[in-house]
């Protein structure tokens, strides 16, 4: 049974995630199942920036050969932010939405995904290469 949602800034099912063993430990039995790609969500947009380079170093010491993604929710303006957060710790792979489209129907005030055009054009802009021209 999910446990109810304590507020805003909470997971309706798990609430915040503060120690980053919790991630490492929950991600341990996939692992050694084989799981070779892990993309680590921040599905309601509760994370920030520190939280999430505290995360990836952890899951990266754990799991160095494990391929990491992230997946960011903007519900607090800090998509962009963390995005950058986890390009900082080494992270290539960066999930994001059209428009920012999307969110969670299951976490009340969750709003939508990073959006793509964003997160290109900031890329861009600080010289990344990111394969994707947008129109000026």
């Amino acid at each position: 049974m999910a446990r109810q949602c304590a507020g805003a800034d909470q997971c309706p099912f798990e609430g915040k995630y503060h120690d980053p063993a919790a991630v490492v430990a929950f991600l341990k039995d996939y692992v050694d199942a084989g799981m070779k790609t892990c993309c680590l969500c921040d599905t309601i947009g509760i994370a920030d920036p520190a939280q999430v380079k505290a995360v990836i170093s952890a899951v990266r010491e754990a799991y160095p050969a494990l391929r990491l993604m992230v997946h960011f929710h903007d519900t607090r303006g800090l998509g962009m932010v963390n995005t950058m957060a986890a390009i900082e710790s080494g992270v290539t792979d960066v999930q994001a939405a059209l428009g920012g489209l999307g969110g969670c129907p299951f976490a009340p005030g969750a709003s939508g995904n990073l959006a793509t055009e964003d997160a290109v054009w900031m890329l861009n802009e600080m010289g990344y290469e990111t394969g994707i021209s947008l129109p000026s």
